[in-house]
Formats: C-alpha cells, structure tokens, sequence
C-alpha cells in the first residue's frame, strides 16, 4: 500500500502532460481491451470483474462466476431505465462504459487511465483515432480494441459513435491503435476493497467522483486520501460488531479467522478482533492467504485449522475466490466434519457462491448488506438471449454454463442455439444488482439536481456544469428509497444501511436456499429478529470433540465442566487473543459460588445468598453503640464540669473558646459512629463519611491553634530571658561599684546606682532588667483560624463527595464463605484522588500540632500544658497509621465499618485525656504548690504565686510574719513598700514586684505578691 502515492503521483504527471496523446501511451501487454460502451451526453464508466485474477499476467483467461456477468447487466439495465424516464434528466441521455478489471488490483489501476484522459469533442466514449490498421507509436506493436454497443434506433448522425465505423443490431466492432480514453463524468465499482483503493486514488487527482457498491473497507472512508469517493454500504467496522455479536449468540467463545490480503482483509480482521474483545471471545488461529496461493497452500491452511479441534468456528474474511478456493480444499482433505464457517459479505451474495460445494458448508453463516431483489432486473435477465443481447461477455458465460460453443472453432464440439438463455434452472439473484442499480440512480439523480441549475447552451458548457468540485457534493446530498432501501451518506461518504444474517440453509425437498436469520440495525447497533433454529447444522457436527451431544456446534477452548465443577483459568493455553479468559481446566467445586449456594442434593442448583447488613447492630450487636453512648455521656459530663468552672482561673488561663470547639468535635465523633450503626442506606453511607472526616478536624484544628499561640508566647520569653541575663550581669556589676563608693551616701542609689530600674516618677529604667510582657494571637485571631480550618474541611468534604459520591453495594467478599453483605463503598479512603484530600488536610493538622509541640518541649512557666497537647497528638498520630493500614488489609465490610467506628471513638478518648482530664483534676485535686500546671519557677525557688492557687484556698489575709522582706524589691507605679504591705494584709494583690529569689535569680511575680514559703 505504501507504493500506491508514488504510483498515483507518476501517473498524474503523465496524463497531466499536454503533449501526450492516447496513442502515445504504452499499452499493457495481455490487458484486454475489450468494453460494454453506449454513447450519451454524459457517460458514466464502471469496472466489474469479468475474469478470475491471474499471477502472471494482467487478466486471467478463466470466467468469473455467473454473477459478475449480472452485475454487468445490472448497470446496464439501470441506464436504460433512467433513459426510459421523462422525470430524471429529461431531453438528456445517460451512456456507459464497462471494462473489465480482472479481479486484479492493478488492473484497476490501469483501467482508471482509461477514465482520466483528455478526450477530444468529437466523442465521449473513446479518443482514440480510427484506422483500419496501424503501429503503436511506443510498441511497436498493433493494438485491437473492440466496443461493443446496443443497437440504435436512431440515424447515424443521431448517434455519436456512428462515424467510428458500421453497426449492427448486435453490437459494432471498431478497431482502433493506442489507449483509448473514455470520457466519464463518474465511475462505479469496483467489487474489492484493494481494486477500489488503488481505482480511487488515481481518480480523485483528477477530481473524477467513484461511487463502489460493495467496496467496505474502513480506509475508503479517508476523506483526505480520497476527497471523492463514496459507496452504498457502509465500513467493515461495523460488519465486524455484526460477526461478533453473531459468535456471542452461538456462545462461540474460541474461534479462528482466515482473511485475504489487503486491506479488505486487513481491515475486516481488525474490526472483528476490536469487537470480540469486547464480547470476551478469543482467537485460536489467524491465517492471512494471497492472491497467489496454490491448492497445496490451501491445504496446508485446512490442516493448520485442525490443529485447533476445539475451535470449529471458522471466521473468513475474505474475497469470494479466496473463500471458494478454501472450500475445495476442504473437499480434498476431507475435512467438511471439522468447522463450520461465517462468512462476511464477500461471501453468498448469492447461492451461485456455494455452487459444487452447497453439502460440505451447510449451514455456513454469513453477513451481507440488506437488499432486496429486483424482480424488473430478474425478468429482463432472463429474458436476454444469445440474440438480443450485446454484451460482449455474455455469449462466453452461455458457453460455460451449457458447455457449449457458437463458433465452429470453440473449444467444444457441442453448438449452442442462437436463441439460448439462463433459464430458471440455472439463474441465481445476485443481492449486490440492487446496489448497482441504486448507484446509477445516485448519479442520475446529483446530475438532475446540478441540470436544474445549468444554463447549458453547448456540450462545453454541460461538461463545466458536471465537473468533480460539483458532482460529488452533490452526490453526498442525495437520498431516495432505492432497489435495496433507503440510500443516503454520511458525512464520511458511507452509506447508511443495515445487515442481514443468512445461512446456507438444505430445504426439505432436498434443496439448498439462504435464509435469513437476523438483522443487524445500524442505528439502533442492535441484533433484531434473531432466529437461529432456522439454521440446518451438518449432523456431524452436533457432537462435539469430547463426544457429547449438543444442539449447537461448540466451539470453545475448554470442555464444558460436569455437576460439581468449576472452571480454573489454565494460562498456560495457547491462546493470541485476551489469554486466557476462554481456556481453563474443570477442577472440584468447593461449597459455595459467588451469591449463590450449591444444593445439598444435586449440587445443580444454585440458592441465592440473603444478604447480611454491613451496619453495626447486624455484624457486631450492640457493643459498639452501647460503647459510642456511654463515651458520649462522658463527653457531656466534661462539658458541664468544664463550663461549671468556666471563672475559675486555671480554665481561663487554657484558652476556653478553643476548648469548647474541642468538646464540639468530640460529641460529633460520638454522633458519627452512630451512623455506622442501622442499616447501610445511602443516607447514613453519606452521612458517616463526612463525619468522620469533620469531626477529627473539629477535635485538633483548635489545638493546632492552641499550640501555635503557646509557640508565639515560647519565642517571646526565650528572647526575655536573654535579656534578664544580661540584665542581672549588669545589676551584680553594679551592686560592686555601690559598696566601693557606699561612703558617698545612699541617696545616689535612687538616681544612677540601681542600673536604671525605675525612679520616682514611675517611669522604667532603660537597662537591661526592663520586662516585656508576653505577646500572642487575641482570642478573636483565634477563633478566625479555627473556623477556617473547620470550614476548609467542610469543602473538601462535600467536594469529594460530589465528585466521587458514596455508594451502596452488594458483594461476596470471600468465595470461601457463605456470605454475601450489603455496605457502603468509601470510595473516599480507597485511594480516589479526590476521597484523599480530606484525609491528606487531616494528616497535615497532625503534623503541624506535632511540629509546634516539639518546639514548645522546654516551655515554662504556666504554659507547659503543651506536654498535655502533643501527648494527645503523638496519640492521635499513631491512632491514624495503626488504623490506615489496617483498613487497606481488611476486606470484610463489617469489619471496615467497626475500624472506622472505632477509631473515631479512640480520637474522642484521646482529646478528653489530653485536653480536659489533666485541667479538671488540678481544679479540684491538686496542691497548687505542687501542681504539675503551676509555674516551673515557682517549684525551683520554693515559691508560688496566687495565680495557681484557687480562690477558696488563697491565704487571706496575710500578716506581716508571713510576708517576705521586701528589700531591695522593686515596686510599679507609684506604691511604696507600705502600700505594698497593707494590700497584702488586705488579701488583696494589684501592684506588681520585683522579688529577688534566693538563688539570686530575678523573677517577675505577676499582679500578685510573691510569699516565702
């Protein structure tokens, strides 16, 4: 095929060259130049295969079969009608030219030369010059070329062949030198698909329209490579869902395909394959076959097929001498018991197909355009005789059929009559001359619909108004109910048509005839009216190879298993296509199938399964949900001790706004499990999954946040504390300078010897001993950041839930058990992208709260509950990788549905044991001199500060034995030591202080005194 442009392309630039003539081509040696041609005012040329293809030669010196010779007369008896009918073309008249293009695709080829030559006015049908005799200007040689022509009513200047040379009722004989030339506004044929290609790729360089009636294969629908070609029938991808859906009726699940070379072939084995794929059946042999092919090769094919006994469906695809060459072969090795054939449409086009071989493929299948026979054409067929009829090919095909000859030099003695005919006996409808009819009325009628619009004064000007660029577009316009149905294209140049199924049926009388058994709907791609006990099967065939009787040929790859059973996938099976679903070996059943159980009794029935819900009161009782409530009762519990000290300072102090978020995300944790509980519906299937997503962000976005603020506040004093160090270095600096110089008096300390920490104005000094008072997130900030984490998780979730949604399924999750369960399928957490984004946000949570809580490891102070928070996230981290791979291994529903149930209870544990337990128990439990929450300081120094105590157990009020010395103390504001000291006999604690510890270390006690213990 790839030669094919280069070809096309040197032939282009040959005829396109002004100064070649016709008698300057090289003719083709053993081409044969005889044509069936009626002169017109528009001719239309046509190809048909008269004689068998020869290997050596251009045309074989064998006949076709009697078909050829109808489908010939077909296009003739259509030009005459159109003639004949005053309602198309009027004061027109339609000519033809028929050559022969010897079942050979170059032959085509060069029979497109004939149609794409320059041809003078002086005639239509040829341009070649009249001579008695003469010598080929490039041969050498002398070439003879015959027309045959119908006899003319008309007078010789009517006609325009009339002043070639004499004629007579039965046809003239013009002899003439060069290659002749026919001037065609269009072409139809030819029967094969490779003829076709190589006929249509000349043709559309010179912009010449060529309409096929049986060419299928799905290359011709190339609108680039052949801008104007169209056909009647539509592309073999369709026959070949047809073929396939037929094999899958018959549950014929292992087949061999034969196909010819080329692309009809080609083409044809691709589509059928395509198909089968996806009706799950499989090839056991595929075999390519030539032109060329001898009978030794032909039986070397039938022996290749019976080394697959197994597969006795035979799929061919091929061209009709190809498959009848394939039956002889079949004959000879006596191997008609071993398949059974379905032919595609090259095949039984009618029952002269069979002819000779009608006992060996009974009941054959095959695939074939829906037609309708033409019972004008019939009755002008069999009325034509040896006498009135001026085909040039007619009088051989008489002499083949009757074995006879009607010149003394035939090759047979016997004489034919000169009025003899196909009589009933020996005529057979051929299905594709209603397609040739349809295809001479589609150009009757885009030449109609472009006459309409032709101001036509000169034959110059009729020829411009039915150039290509005009006529095919008309062409794809055109549809009419025709000979074979309704005709029309698509936009590809297809036709539009449908399939029938047909079998070589043997009749009661003893006869053979093809019934139809289906048809195939292009529309609807539907196998309407399928009836295959109309199909006569060979006896020997139904018994199968194993010995069984069968109703239906088999043809699978493995024997049917016994009561008891089953089939095993036996990979190792020779099998080239989807190996190896067709093939398996028959093992023991065990106890149980998939939604099924065998019976006890027979073991051939099989019981269906009632489902088991996959909700938790059906597979674990009521444990779990008994559990979930009591969990929520405590949750409630917190919550109103919580809220019970809500003024209590230790509780304020823990950012209550956050813990309260927390709570909420406990309790819709609760809530959450409770909808694994019922039924499984798609109701609870949509509600859990977003549950259990909202609930954990719920639960740690506020101690994400509460983490983050405890980290500002770590940043914050570590910077302090660098200070303090360097401000206590310089105040011991000092402290040496102001005993050397104490003889100066003490009034200067108050000035410039006390390192600038406050003087009486209340202002603070600008040394390194001034304090900054801790910065973090306002309360407002954070609730901000909590919201957006909450509301994030929201999108994400209802995203993932539109795109990929829940859904309610009914499985068997081990074929091992008896049990088939009814649950959700969280599509969420079995690795759609779209279900993982809400699980991906919850992990990033876990892994941000991780992060700050090791950074805020050695906070001190009042604020190391950060030990509390990253216990609880460390907790909550392990929960999520215990639970994620333990999910992706379970496959029982029920147990999935406890995994989740019970995760979600665990991260409701883990927040009231990390977040609320250790704040309640040091509310009611703990000393606040030991308390675990109280300062870090205050446990080193000895000290505690009234912020940990609670108010019920404050001392008040203080007496001056119990309050320290507060030398050296420095005071905020404009308080005194005596100020000091009333309000701490008052029980009160406004002014802040400065309190030098006894380990000489500064510390800034807060708005309360600091006691020594």
């Amino acid at each position: 095929m790839e030669r094919i442009p280069m070809i096309v392309t040197l032939l282009a630039a040959l005829l396109s060259t002004s100064c070649v003539n016709a008698e300057d081509i090289r003719t083709v040696e053993g081409l044969p130049m005889t044509f069936y041609a009626q002169d017109g005012d528009v001719v239309i040329g046509a190809t048909f295969p008269i004689h068998q293809y020869s290997e050596h030669s251009p045309c074989g010196t064998e006949l076709r079969e009697l078909t050829s010779l109808q489908k010939t007369q077909a296009f003739v008896f259509a030009v005459e009608q159109i003639n004949k009918n005053p309602a198309i073309l009027p004061n027109l008249t339609l000519g033809f030219a028929i050559a022969d293009d010897c079942s050979k695709d170059t032959t085509a080829m060069a029979r497109a030369l004939h149609f794409v030559q320059t041809v003078p006015s002086s005639g239509h049908v040829t341009s070649a010059r009249a001579a008695g005799s003469g010598q080929n200007s490039t041969t050498g040689q002398q070439t003879t070329v015959t027309f045959f022509q119908p006899a003319s009513t008309g007078s010789p200047s009517q006609a325009p062949l009339a002043g070639l040379g004499n004629m007579s009722h039965d046809g003239a004989r013009i002899t003439m030198e060069g290659f002749p030339g026919l001037d065609v506004v269009g072409v139809v044929g030819t029967e094969s698909s490779p003829s076709t290609i190589h006929m249509a790729s000349v043709l559309s360089l010179f912009h010449v329209p060529m309409l096929s009636y049986i060419a299928t294969s799905p290359l011709l629908s190339n609108r680039e490579k052949f801008p104007y070609f169209a056909r009647i029938v539509p592309s073999d991808s369709n026959q070949g869902k047809v073929i396939a859906t037929v094999l899958q009726r018959l549950n014929w699940t292992y087949v061999s395909i034969v196909y010819s070379a080329g692309s009809y072939g080609s083409q044809g084995l691709r589509a059928v394959t395509r198909a089968m794929e996806d009706t799950g059946a499989c090839l056991a042999s595929v075999i390519e076959v030539h032109q060329d092919f001898k009978k030794e090769q032909y039986d070397r094919i039938v022996t290749q097929l019976q080394q697959t006994p197994r597969a006795q469906a035979v799929v061919l695809f091929a061209d009709l001498a190809t498959c009848r060459n394939l039956f002889g072969a079949v004959a000879r090795t006596n191997s008609q018991n071993s398949f059974t054939w379905v032919g595609s449409d090259a095949l039984a086009g009618s029952l002269q197909d069979f002819k000779d071989f009608e006992q060996l493929v009974q009941g054959t299948i095959t695939v074939n355009i829906h037609t309708k026979t033409s019972i004008s054409f019939n009755r002008y067929f069999q009325s034509l005789t040896s006498r009135n009829c001026t085909n040039p090919w007619f009088r051989d095909f008489l002499e083949a059929s009757y074995n006879c000859s009607f010149t003394s030099s035939g090759k047979n003695s016997n004489t034919c009559p000169e009025d003899l005919s196909f009589d009933q006996s020996s005529y057979k409808p051929e299905f594709t001359t209603s397609l040739i009819i349809d295809a001479v009325n589609v150009y009757a009628h885009a030449l109609d619909s472009l006459l309409s619009g032709c101001n036509s004064s000169s034959e110059s000007d009729l020829r411009d108004c039915f150039r290509g660029e005009e006529l095919f577009p008309a062409i794809l316009r055109t549809s009419f109910d025709g000979e074979s149905g309704p005709i029309r294209f698509d936009s590809g140049g297809d036709g539009e048509t449908t399939y029938t199924i047909q079998t070589l049926a043997r009749l009661q009388d003893g006869t053979y005839d093809l019934l139809e058994v289906g048809r195939w709907d292009m529309r609807s791609q539907i196998l309407q009216a399928w009836n295959p006990d109309d199909i006569t099967w060979r006896e020997e065939l139904l018994v199968d190879v194993d010995g069984n009787p069968v109703k239906i040929p088999r043809s699978a790859c493995s024997p049917e298993c016994g009561v008891g059973e089953e089939a095993v996938e036996q990979p190792q099976a020779r099998v080239t296509l989807t190996s190896p679903r067709c093939c398996w070996k028959c093992e023991r059943c065990p106890s149980n199938t998939s939604f099924t159980w065998p019976d006890p009794d027979t073991r051939t029935r099989c019981d269906p399964i009632p489902p088991s819900n996959a909700g938790l009161l059906h597979s674990t009782g009521p444990a779990v949900p008994c559990a979930d409530v009591v969990l929520l009762g405590v949750a409630v519990t917190v919550l109103s001790v919580y809220a019970r000290n809500d003024r209590h300072h230790l509780i304020r102090a823990s950012g209550r706004p956050l813990c309260y978020v927390a709570m909420a995300g406990v309790i819709c944790s609760c809530f959450g499990v409770m909808f694994f509980a019922p039924n499984v519906t798609w109701v609870s299937c949509t509600a859990s999954h977003v549950m259990f997503h909202l609930a954990f962000t719920v639960s740690y976005a506020p101690m994400v946040v509460r983490s983050y603020v405890i980290y500002r506040l770590h940043q914050s004093k570590s910077s302090q504390r660098r200070r303090e160090s360097e401000s206590e270095a310089r105040s011991r600096a000092d402290s040496r300078g102001r005993g050397e110089e104490s003889h100066g008096g003490e009034g200067r300390r108050g000035k410039d010897g006390d390192g600038g920490r406050t003087d009486r104005g209340g202002r603070r000094g600008t040394g390194g001993d001034r304090m900054e008072r801790h910065q973090g997130p306002t309360v407002k900030c954070q609730g901000i950041f909590t919201a957006v984490f909450i509301l994030t998780q929201a999108g994400l979730a209802s995203l993932s839930h539109v795109m990929n949604p829940d859904d309610v399924m009914t499985w068997m999750p081990s074929l091992s058990k008896r049990y088939v369960v009814t649950a959700c399928v969280h599509k969420a957490i079995h690795g759609c992208p779209w279900a993982s984004v809400s699980v991906t946000f919850n992990l990033l949570l876990l892994v941000t709260c991780a992060y700050l809580g090791f950074r805020t490891r050695r906070v001190q102070a009042n604020f190391h509950e950060s030990r509390w928070l990253s216990l609880g996230v460390f907790s909550a981290s392990i929960t999520w990788a215990i639970v994620l791979l333990t999910h992706l291994q379970v496959s029982a529903p029920h147990l999935d549905s406890l995994l989740l149930s019970v995760f979600m209870m665990l991260n409701a544990v883990i927040v009231l044991s990390c977040v609320f337990a250790p704040k309640l128990y040091a509310v009611y439990f703990m000393d606040p001199v030991t308390s675990p929450l109280g300062s870090r300081d205050s446990r080193e120094t000895g000290s505690t500060t009234w912020r940990g105590l609670s108010r019920a157990r404050r001392v008040a009020p203080a007496t001056l034995d119990t309050i320290a010395p507060l030398k050296n103390a420095t005071f905020e504001g404009s308080r005194t030591e005596n100020d000091a000291v009333r309000e701490a006999k008052a029980g009160r604690g406004d002014s802040s202080i400065i309190v030098p510890s006894t380990s000489g270390v500064v510390h800034r006690a807060g708005p309360t005194y600091a006691l020594k213990p």
